[in-house]
């Protein structure tokens, strides 16, 4: 950090290394994109380096190494440690577990972490051990399971033993950090950032002017260090960039340049959503689309603006009508990883698909049919798709840091892949005229290229100073945009390949989405800071204020055996009850825990409804009144998890962090049988067989249990058929078969008795319903049957069915209904 800055901030975090006497073993940093976490991370280690055994680990977006690097990497630094007992304790664990390099990561951490540092309980001075940028790991899962670990383990570790995490605030590592209760420092509403950044950006000025003669000794005037400080909005890698930026031209005249001087908008959100907007009034419309399961990445009106597309994490295209909210038909499926881009052809009969799963696919807009095969030829995930005006020709551009042209008549390649960007193309865009093509890339340039010699036109054009996510040509092809991870959009003139006028500031966040209104007058830009903005594209001045449209994370959902209420429950707290018939909220949420809800369940009966919480404990509810029924249940000294009522409802059954299972009587709210113990990992999920004299459970450490729910003893040995944790677990409608979901999405069937694995499907569903069970209910909600599994004997009843649609954050748990 630059001298005299972030002082109260490295003071806290110098007062918690310090501080053994309490459990907060965990601290993380959040903030937004330019908030300086990196710098306050790194700053912290150099502090400490002398005083403690420290490591540090800076995670990269592009380097597929969370998994098999870090904790070697962090192990390796502590095996230097100045303290001989850190130090030896490291390297003999290494020379224990000399394959350990080959071994994975929770082996590497309980082994190099939890079994060595618990030899050092005598040990007074600090062990720092700092991880930044989490956000950045190319798969969240890795960086959700290390949080886990840590979480997992925390209590074994000595007292004087720290990490500390930073992250940007984003799903999935905000949901996972959130509700633990760890200490934390949020960059985004911190105090003293403005004091901060006055203090830098004067002293930086200040160098400048003192090697440079020609620079009047009363510059920079404190209106002028009082605008940068107002314009950069708390960001320092802003602050950073404007200093870069003065420095390289001439000072006073480039710090006076940085002086301040259709009909609907669809954005694609975190939540699974979809938000309109109007562009006249930058007023939301209506409720946002929901349906989507997980991140919408990418959205596409066609080119008469009657139909919407949106791709998702979630594996699925859909289709929507943009002015009722409607979806239009089935989910589109076929990609088994991220959809990232979604484009329609000019006429709009056609759109295309770009996915992680490295493939293009070409889709029928009318029947949802895919149109031939897969478009196969890149090597790395697919970021971009883009039809020509002509719609003869697709661009696509993709992590292997190539531009593909597809012939879409014949789906075979137009020639050799385009080179000559140096990381991975992330946007791909035409030129009206069809003559030319843009792409953005990591390598923070752009490239124009001629789409008839397939050559690159001129030197990349260069300006940002982090990655390029998105480019957009103008109506009239004269000017692109581009928009990129430095919170910038930047202008060029395509013709002269140069920047037109300053960067677009506003953003506070990397810049996802760019695109133009069909009349050019507007340009509209979409951040990770969740808004939306507008500008002139002529004066490039913003248009009134940012767009926003928040909505918070749902953990669980469950509809009541009638078919008739949906409870939803969120990490707010709360739990919303709705018509499942209109879609519309009943009543205010129901208020009462005081940690996230984790799981929501209905009696058979109906009549009362039961919420897990990572407070500990579990309330009933009466659905109808919405009033809680008695006082919260308590015994778990761990989160709820899972909650789950027996076919007949006379018992509760719930699974903790606290690797146990407790059976309730729900009328007295007494344990009935329990502590069930066994799982060595939480439990995340519990279901009664049909008759309920049996009780499964699915957990952390992989194992699927059987329990006698008289005794509480355990039936058999524990289920083990998968190198993943388990999700969820349930039992088809006769009991005889067991179905299982792992993280890896992957399902596994069981005979219930043998204890046998009898079938494995590699699936795109993200949580497990029992589905025949759901037969009862005769609502359109549960018309959900996606495709049905035959095997033979005891399966061939079982069917395997998609989660309910429409929800509007990724679900974490869905409950099984009797």
């Amino acid at each position: 950090c630059f001298p005299g800055t972030r002082v109260k901030i490295l003071e806290q975090i110098d007062d918690w290394i310090r501080d053994s006497s309490t459990p907060d073993r965990v601290l993380w940093i959040r903030g937004m994109a330019g908030r300086g976490k990196s710098t306050i991370a790194s700053t912290v280690v150099h502090r400490w380096k002398c005083r403690a055994s420290c490591a540090i680990f800076h995670c990269r977006r592009g380097q597929n190494t969370l998994n098999t690097r870090i904790v070697c990497a962090l192990a390796r630094q502590l095996g230097t440690s100045l303290v001989p007992a850190v130090r030896n304790a490291i390297l003999e664990s290494v020379q224990d577990n000399e394959d350990i390099a080959d071994q994975r990561l929770q082996e590497q951490f309980e082994t190099l972490f939890v079994a060595s540092l618990a030899k050092l309980n005598s040990q007074t001075q600090p062990i720092l051990i700092v991880i930044d940028a989490l956000d950045e790991c190319n798969n969240p899962r890795d960086a959700v399971d290390f949080v886990r670990l840590i979480d997992r383990h925390s209590s074994a570790f000595p007292d004087n033993a720290k990490f500390l995490l930073t992250c940007r605030p984003e799903a999935p590592l905000l949901r996972t950090l959130e509700p633990r209760q760890w200490h934390s420092i949020d960059l985004d509403i911190v105090t003293g950032i403005t004091d901060d950044l006055e203090r830098f950006i004067r002293q930086a000025c200040n160098e400048i002017r003192d090697l440079d003669s020609d620079i009047p000794k009363d510059w920079p005037s404190s209106e002028n260090v009082g605008q940068l400080v107002e314009m950069s909005q708390g960001l320092f890698q802003w602050a950073r960039t404007a200093i870069t930026y003065l420095n390289d031209g001439s000072p006073v005249d480039r710090l006076l340049a940085c002086s301040p001087n259709n009909t609907i908008i669809a954005s694609g959100l975190y939540d699974g959503t979809i938000q309109r907007w109007d562009i006249q009034t930058g007023v939301a419309i209506g409720e946002p689309l929901s349906g989507h399961r997980s991140a919408v990445s990418s959205v596409c009106f066609s080119a008469d603006g009657k139909t919407l597309a949106s791709g998702s994490d979630d594996l699925t295209i859909r289709l929507w009508d943009p002015q009722s909210g409607v979806a239009v038909g089935e989910p589109l499926k076929g990609h088994y990883d991220w959809v990232k881009s979604v484009c329609f052809s000019p006429d709009g009969k056609l759109l295309a698909s770009g996915s992680f799963d490295q493939t293009v696919r070409i889709w029928d807009t009318q029947t949802g049919a895919a149109v031939g095969r897969p478009l196969r030829g890149h090597s790395g995930s697919v970021y971009s798709v883009c039809f020509s005006p002509d719609g003869t020709v697709l661009a696509s551009g993709s992590f292997d840091q190539t531009i593909r042209l597809w012939e879409i008549q014949s789906g075979t390649p137009v020639g050799k892949p385009l080179r000559g960007h140096s990381d991975w193309v992330r946007s791909v865009c035409f030129s009206p005229d069809g003559k030319l093509l843009a792409s953005g890339s990591h390598d923070q340039t752009i490239r124009l290229w001629d789409t008839q010699t397939r050559t690159a036109i001129g030197e990349p054009l260069k300006g940002h100073c982090h990655w390029v996510r998105s480019v957009c040509f103008s109506p009239h092809g004269k000017v692109l945009a581009s928009g990129s991870d430095d919170g910038t959009i930047r202008l060029w003139e395509t013709q002269a390949g140069e920047a037109v006028g300053e960067p677009l500031m506003g953003h506070s966040d990397s810049i996802a989405s760019v695109c133009f209104s069909p009349d050019g007058k507007l340009l509209v830009s979409g951040s990770s800071d969740r808004t939306v903005r507008l500008w002139n594209s002529q004066t490039t001045v913003a248009m009134g204020k940012s767009l926003t449209g928040d909505r918070g994370w749902v953990y669980s959902v469950c509809l009541s055996p009638d078919g008739k209420t949906l409870a939803s429950a969120y990490a707010d707290h709360t739990i919303q009850l709705w018509d499942a018939q209109t879609g519309v909220g009943i009543g205010e949420p129901l208020s009462g825990h005081v940690g996230s809800v984790s799981s929501v369940c209905f009696s058979p009966d109906g009549r009362v409804l039961a919420s897990g919480s990572f407070d500990e404990t579990i309330q009933l509810w009466d659905p109808q009144t919405r009033a809680k029924i008695g006082e919260p249940i308590t015994g778990h000294i761990g989160w709820v998890q899972c909650v789950c009522f027996s076919p007949d409802g006379n018992v509760l059954a719930s699974g903790s962090d606290d690797l146990t299972i407790r059976l309730w009587n729900p009328q007295s709210g007494t344990t009935v049988v329990g502590p069930l113990k066994g799982h060595t990992g939480t439990i995340y999920s519990v279901s009664f067989s049909p008759d309920g004299k049996v009780l499964v459970s699915g957990s952390f450490d992989r194992t699927i249990r059987l329990w006698d729910t008289q005794t509480g003893e355990a039936v058999g040995e524990p289920l083990r058929g998968h190198d993943d944790w388990v999700k969820s677990v349930g039992f088809s409608p006769d009991g005889r078969v067991l179905l299982s979901l792992f993280d890896d999405r992957t399902i596994q069937f069981w005979d219930a008795q043998r204890g046998v694995a009898v079938a494995t499907l590699l699936s795109n569903h993200t949580y497990l319903v029992s589905p025949a069970s759901l037969a009862p209910c005769k609502t359109r909600h549960l018309n959900l049957i996606s495709r049905a599994i035959h095997l033979p004997g005891m399966l061939s009843n079982c069917k395997i069915m998609t989660p309910c649609e429409g929800f509007n954050t990724q679900t974490y748990s869905v409950t099984i209904i009797g």
